[in-house]
């Protein structure tokens, strides 16, 4: 598909207008999209080549599982365009990602911990029920409300045997580049090298993980005797009609918080559940920054803005999927 572009203003289904384009990535693209409701979220689009049935089975597979820290896919089937047969799917709307996060900040221990523990029960439900993500990086993390989610459009079913076996070790060790990301912003133990050791148990976790030395289970039994503050956990802001003035992240692969999934179906293994207070999460200080520059937009509309510094639009996050409007 050449000309993505071509497609803003349509409507996928007869409810999901395609606002507008955030990304083309060849076959597939991203759009933003008001979800049906007015609430702006991102909706995908893949060009179907012949594999139409096997994506929608991995999607009716993320839906099966209705696992808490994947992200949710509001709705997914099959649309036709000008005569270019495609497949949909809408996401759950999200709040940040953590690749912008740790662009500018790195991550306190408290929060890695709700970040890992998260991941890791994530990961666990797919390799545990047949799939691999391969995409475990920090742009695929999502904040949405006081959960931590992991993108989930874009898993594949798990091969057989040893190449199955690689790619779920695969999981495991970018896992491990993600935490060492989110504590030191550094993207290799080689760059790290000034802030190590890490703190316990990113220490073990971290070098382990990368090493392939140690799986999901060894990591979440590290995680169950990690000291987390355990204070009560705010109810999340509710969105009403104001959340066309909300920016909500995607992620770049380039891109209902649902009941915990039972052990047969998310697995044998289950990551400690986390309360995180919301003035020590990541997404809580996402929410605050993102309040903070709408009111500064609303200023610079009224011409009161008098913030120092502020950019036009564009800047060194303009390439991640963002809806602004």
């Amino acid at each position: 598909m050449e000309l993505w572009t071509e497609y803003e203003g349509r409507t996928i289904d007869g409810s999901f207008p395609l606002a507008k384009l955030l990304q083309p990535e060849g076959r597939s693209a991203f759009f933003s999209t008001p979800n049906g409701t007015g609430t702006p979220t991102v909706i995908r689009l893949i060009e179907s080549h012949f594999d139409d049935e096997e994506i929608l089975a991995r999607w009716r597979g993320v839906e099966a599982l209705h696992h808490p820290n994947l992200l949710g896919l509001k709705k997914f089937g099959k649309a036709e365009l000008d005569g270019t047969q495609l497949v949909y799917a809408v996401m759950e709307s999200a709040e940040a990602n953590l690749g912008e996060i740790v662009g500018e900040r790195r991550l306190t221990g408290a929060e890695t911990t709700q970040i890992a523990a998260s991941l890791v029960a994530a990961l666990d439900a797919l390799h545990s029920n047949g799939f691999v993500h391969e995409h475990v990086e920090p742009g695929n993390v999502l904040a949405v409300g006081e959960e931590i989610k992991l993108r989930s459009d874009c898993i594949r079913e798990t091969p057989e045997g040893a190449e199955g076996q690689a790619l779920k070790r695969r999981d495991v060790h970018d896992l491990a580049a993600v935490l060492l990301r989110a504590l030191t912003q550094r993207r290799t133990m080689e760059e790290a090298a000034g802030e190590l050791p890490l703190a316990v148990p990113f220490d073990a976790i971290v070098s382990k993980g990368l090493s392939g030395e140690w799986g999901l289970e060894e990591i979440g039994a590290a995680l169950g005797s990690a000291t987390v503050p355990q204070t009560t956990s705010r109810t999340a802001e509710v969105v009403g009609t104001a959340a066309v003035e909300q920016r909500v992240a995607s992620p770049v692969v380039l891109p209902d918080a649902g009941k915990t999934a039972s052990s047969s179906r998310a697995g044998g293994f289950r990551a400690p559940h986390l309360h995180i207070h919301d003035t020590d999460c990541w997404a809580a200080r996402s929410r605050r920054d993102r309040r903070r520059n709408t009111r500064r937009r609303a200023g610079a509309i009224l011409g009161t803005d008098r913030s120092p510094g502020r950019r036009q639009g564009g800047g060194r996050h303009a390439h991640r999927l963002r809806l602004d409007e």
